[in-house]
């Protein structure tokens, strides 16, 4: 059995330069190397999954690192993540939707602004009397994916024909009731939380009493943000 070592002392904005990549299949488990999220393709989440897990302080899984070991050295280190970024960038605007290559500062931008979308939520719910929303990372990896799928198609409707809940238990994410709003072009956080909040049906899911957890994604394509609210 291989043993994986994870090497955390890095910047992570220091990447390394990788001349060539290749991803394989372990063919036991038709799991593909570098899709960190098993969502069958390899695209910019899989980059941001990475980054998260090499600066999370717990143990990956036998089957996480196998499958975060993209550069096959037994070693889970920036390495692999710059091996992502580059294959993607390599494909000039790869991904499942086409999304062009993002930067460390553009993933810390992304980051930064669904926090900021989660504290205006909050901010909007209290000041109703409402009960404050928790932060489900778990939910932000339907997010993270939902906001890639509307760049192809703007819609509740997946791009696979599916409803747009259907993610939530792809992603094994358990929930009584569930919301999502969806918003393109707007540049800043405030910009899209005022948008979603003079709409009667957006300002209904972001005031409900039913939903308790909540998780912003964010994509870019084009120079052009796509913004996903779910709730639950």
């Amino acid at each position: 059995m291989k043993r994986f070592k994870k090497i955390i002392s890095v910047t992570l904005a220091a990447l390394m330069s990788v001349t060539a990549v290749t991803f394989s299949v372990d063919a036991a488990q038709q799991k593909l190397y570098g899709d960190i999220n098993a969502d069958g393709v390899i695209s910019i989440v899989d980059a941001t999954e990475l980054q998260k897990l090499l600066v999370d302080s717990r143990e990956l899984t036998f089957d996480e690192a196998k499958m975060a070991d993209v550069n096959e050295s037994q070693n889970i280190d920036i390495a692999d993540a710059t091996a992502i970024q580059k294959y993607l960038s390599d494909l000039d605007g790869a991904g499942k939707t086409g999304q062009p290559y993002v930067t460390e500062e553009q993933i810390e931008k992304i980051d930064q602004m669904r926090q900021e979308v989660f504290k205006i939520v909050n901010e909007e719910r209290t000041s109703r009397g409402l009960s404050e929303l928790t932060y489900n990372y778990e939910l932000e990896k339907c997010t993270d994916i939902r906001a890639e799928e509307i760049i192809e198609l703007f819609d509740h409707t997946r791009p696979n024909g599916y409803k747009w809940y259907t993610v939530l238990s792809e992603q094994g994410v358990r929930y009584f009731t569930a919301g999502e709003n969806i918003a393109s072009g707007y540049p800043t956080a405030e910009s899209v939380m005022d948008g979603w909040m003079n709409s009667d049906g957006h300002r209904a899911n972001i005031l409900s009493p039913d939903f308790h957890q909540f998780a912003c994604g964010i994509a870019i394509s084009n120079g052009r943000y796509y913004w996903v609210q779910l709730f639950i």
